[in-house]
Protein backbone atom coordinates (compact mmCIF):
# COMPACT_ATOMS: atom_id res chain seq x y z
CA UNK A 1 0.00 0.00 0.00
CA UNK A 2 1.48 3.68 -0.90
CA UNK A 3 0.17 6.85 0.06
CA UNK A 4 0.90 10.62 -0.98
CA UNK A 5 1.29 13.13 1.54
CA UNK A 6 1.79 17.11 1.17
CA UNK A 7 4.03 18.52 3.40
CA UNK A 8 5.46 21.72 4.50
CA UNK A 9 9.29 21.43 5.72
CA UNK A 10 10.28 24.45 7.92
CA UNK A 11 13.20 25.81 9.44
CA UNK A 12 13.67 28.94 11.60
CA UNK A 13 16.78 30.92 10.44
CA UNK A 14 17.04 32.40 14.06
CA UNK A 15 17.98 29.50 16.12
CA UNK A 16 17.19 28.94 19.49
CA UNK A 17 18.49 32.10 21.98
CA UNK A 18 19.73 31.67 25.17
CA UNK A 19 20.04 34.62 28.17
CA UNK A 20 21.70 34.52 31.61
CA UNK A 21 19.01 36.65 33.68
CA UNK A 22 18.02 36.39 37.30
CA UNK A 23 15.75 34.10 38.55
CA UNK A 24 12.01 35.35 37.94
CA UNK A 25 13.04 37.45 35.54
CA UNK A 26 11.75 35.58 32.55
CA UNK A 27 9.46 37.77 31.07
CA UNK A 28 10.57 41.16 32.08
CA UNK A 29 10.26 43.93 29.05
CA UNK A 30 14.40 43.66 29.13
CA UNK A 31 14.36 40.06 28.57
CA UNK A 32 11.82 39.48 25.84
CA UNK A 33 12.94 40.14 21.98
CA UNK A 34 10.12 40.86 19.74
CA UNK A 35 10.24 40.21 16.22
CA UNK A 36 7.60 41.05 13.32
CA UNK A 37 8.15 37.68 12.07
CA UNK A 38 8.97 34.17 12.85
CA UNK A 39 12.03 34.18 10.17
CA UNK A 40 10.56 30.69 9.70
CA UNK A 41 10.94 29.29 5.91
CA UNK A 42 8.72 27.01 4.41
CA UNK A 43 8.94 24.78 1.30
CA UNK A 44 5.67 22.51 0.44
CA UNK A 45 6.60 19.45 -0.70
CA UNK A 46 4.61 16.23 -2.27
CA UNK A 47 5.69 12.91 -1.20
CA UNK A 48 4.38 9.49 -1.73
CA UNK A 49 5.89 6.14 0.10
CA UNK A 50 5.31 2.72 1.18
CA UNK A 51 6.53 0.16 3.33
CA UNK A 52 9.74 0.44 1.10
CA UNK A 53 10.78 3.47 1.62
CA UNK A 54 9.64 7.26 0.52
CA UNK A 55 9.15 7.56 -3.31
CA UNK A 56 9.94 11.26 -4.96
CA UNK A 57 9.86 14.41 -3.04
CA UNK A 58 8.85 16.86 -5.19
CA UNK A 59 8.19 21.15 -4.23
CA UNK A 60 5.07 22.53 -4.68
CA UNK A 61 5.63 25.84 -6.90
CA UNK A 62 2.53 28.27 -5.61
CA UNK A 63 -0.38 26.74 -4.89
CA UNK A 64 -1.21 22.99 -5.35
CA UNK A 65 -4.37 22.36 -7.20
CA UNK A 66 -6.19 19.45 -9.28
CA UNK A 67 -3.90 20.58 -12.65
CA UNK A 68 -0.72 20.71 -10.21
CA UNK A 69 -1.73 17.65 -8.59
CA UNK A 70 -2.55 16.08 -11.69
CA UNK A 71 0.68 16.74 -13.41
CA UNK A 72 2.29 14.93 -10.51
CA UNK A 73 0.21 12.06 -9.99
CA UNK A 74 0.97 11.27 -13.83
CA UNK A 75 4.83 12.46 -14.37
CA UNK A 76 6.02 11.56 -10.98
CA UNK A 77 3.76 9.08 -9.05
CA UNK A 78 2.36 6.34 -12.02
CA UNK A 79 6.36 5.94 -13.61
CA UNK A 80 8.15 5.71 -10.26
CA UNK A 81 5.38 3.00 -8.81
CA UNK A 82 5.97 1.49 -12.00
CA UNK A 83 9.96 1.54 -11.30
CA UNK A 84 9.74 0.06 -7.88
CA UNK A 85 7.16 -2.21 -7.95
CA UNK A 86 7.21 -3.52 -11.86
CA UNK A 87 4.14 -5.42 -12.77
CA UNK A 88 2.48 -5.06 -9.54
CA UNK A 89 -0.92 -3.44 -9.18
CA UNK A 90 -0.14 -0.95 -6.44
CA UNK A 91 -2.89 -0.50 -3.42
CA UNK A 92 -2.84 3.50 -3.27
CA UNK A 93 -4.47 6.06 -0.32
CA UNK A 94 -5.04 9.34 -0.19
CA UNK A 95 -7.13 11.65 2.19
CA UNK A 96 -10.36 13.67 1.80
CA UNK A 97 -8.14 16.72 0.46
CA UNK A 98 -10.77 18.45 -2.43
CA UNK A 99 -7.95 18.58 -5.11
CA UNK A 100 -8.06 14.63 -4.45
CA UNK A 101 -11.87 14.85 -4.75
CA UNK A 102 -11.68 16.17 -8.45
CA UNK A 103 -13.82 14.85 -11.23
CA UNK A 104 -10.69 14.70 -13.33
CA UNK A 105 -8.20 13.13 -10.55
CA UNK A 106 -11.05 10.24 -9.80
CA UNK A 107 -11.28 9.61 -13.20
CA UNK A 108 -7.10 9.76 -14.21
CA UNK A 109 -7.66 6.73 -11.46
CA UNK A 110 -10.16 5.19 -13.16
CA UNK A 111 -8.17 5.35 -16.45
CA UNK A 112 -5.18 3.50 -14.66
CA UNK A 113 -6.66 0.98 -11.77
CA UNK A 114 -4.59 -1.81 -13.69
CA UNK A 115 -1.38 -0.15 -12.35
CA UNK A 116 -3.10 1.98 -9.33
CA UNK A 117 -5.86 0.72 -7.58
CA UNK A 118 -7.23 3.60 -5.28
CA UNK A 119 -8.83 2.75 -1.72
CA UNK A 120 -10.87 5.09 0.35
CA UNK A 121 -9.90 6.91 2.86
CA UNK A 122 -11.52 5.40 6.04
CA UNK A 123 -15.12 7.00 7.25
CA UNK A 124 -13.62 7.03 11.03
CA UNK A 125 -10.18 7.42 12.52
CA UNK A 126 -6.93 8.90 11.38
CA UNK A 127 -4.35 7.56 9.24
CA UNK A 128 -2.01 9.94 9.78
CA UNK A 129 1.30 9.05 8.00
CA UNK A 130 3.41 11.97 8.95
Amino acid sequence: MSFSRVLCISSDECGRVFACRESGTRFAKNHVQVTDRSGRKTVPVWVWFSASGAGDFIRINGKLDSEKYLAIIGDVLLPSIHARFPGRRVKFVQDRSPIHQAIKIKEWFLDHDRAIKLLPWPAEGDMRVT
